[in-house]
């Protein structure tokens, strides 16, 4: 009996170890800002001495995705170790604001997680359409114009009244500053381009080009139809009557010359008999 207590005791002494805690601590900065490096740290505190295997990562619904990477570490027990987890090096432009997550995951050998949130507080963008057209009010957009006609443009923006830094490159590459909306004539044929910097206090400055071509005429195309072969004019020559004539007499000696032939093949044949 006394040996079935100290067995029993023993085999409880383990299951606590085997079911010992790890716990993990992430340390994240509330927000991150153009330019700052995004990183975080985090610690493992481990009742036990044991090799985990675990991820570090970052969750972002609008920004790349890190590589996962299993990572292996040797815990001692109740001494705690801190490393550090660089998700982005710098934040740009490019990203928008958002909420994120700091993750740490152990996967082996007992599977545990932990996240904190934190934000990206970059200024948002904003849509800039810039409209080609062929008339004023822009009922018939066009990218292609014809030489010497007006070409008018036009914006729409979803912020009101953007700051507008817009510069027309012509065919022959000499700039010249222009403001939308507005309009030039067609004098030189050839690729335009234009090029726009919007820019909104709590925004981020927004660049585009747009592109456009002047030809010298409107192609003739008639939609809808596919243009009919016509048959090779005839030359004055086969339209002459002694043309035809001469045609004709060839043709009428060639079936008197074929029936003479038949017909003195026959004659042959009755003498022979």
């Amino acid at each position: 009996m006394e040996n079935r207590k100290i067995m029993l005791g023993m085999f409880v002494l383990m299951a606590i170890q085997l079911v010992s805690a790890t716990s993990i601590n992430i340390d994240v900065n509330k927000a991150y800002e153009m330019g700052d490096k995004i990183s975080f740290n985090y610690t493992f505190l481990s009742d036990i001495s044991q090799d985990i295997e675990y991820i570090a990562s970052v969750d972002c619904p609008n920004a790349p995705l890190g590589l996962l990477d299993v990572i292996m570490v040797s815990l001692e027990a109740n001494v705690p170790l801190t490393e550090t987890h660089v998700y982005m090096t710098s934040v740009d432009k490019s990203i928008e604001p958002q909420d994120c997550k700091a993750v740490v995951g152990i996967i082996s050998p007992e599977e545990k997680s932990e996240e904190k949130s934190f934000q990206i507080a970059t200024y948002p963008s904003f849509e800039m359409d810039i409209k080609t057209c062929e008339d004023e009010s822009c009922n018939n957009l066009s990218k292609i114009f014809i030489l010497n006609n007006n070409i008018y443009f036009k914006y729409i923006s979803e912020v009101p009244e953007p700051i507008m830094q817009v510069t027309l490159t012509y065919p022959d590459g000499s700039v010249k500053p222009i403001t939308l909306p507005g309009s030039i004539k067609a004098e030189q044929l050839g690729t335009y381009e234009l090029e726009i910097i919007s820019s909104k206090d709590g925004y981020k400055d927004m660049e585009q080009s747009v592109q456009f071509g002047v030809i010298e005429k409107n192609a003739e195309i008639h939609e809808g139809f596919l243009p009919v072969e016509k048959d090779e004019p005839k030359t004055e020559e086969e339209k002459s009557p002694v043309f035809i004539f001469v045609v004709l007499g060839i043709l009428l000696l060639v079936v008197v010359l074929v029936v003479l032939f038949k017909v003195r093949r026959k004659g042959n044949k009755i003498k022979v008999c």
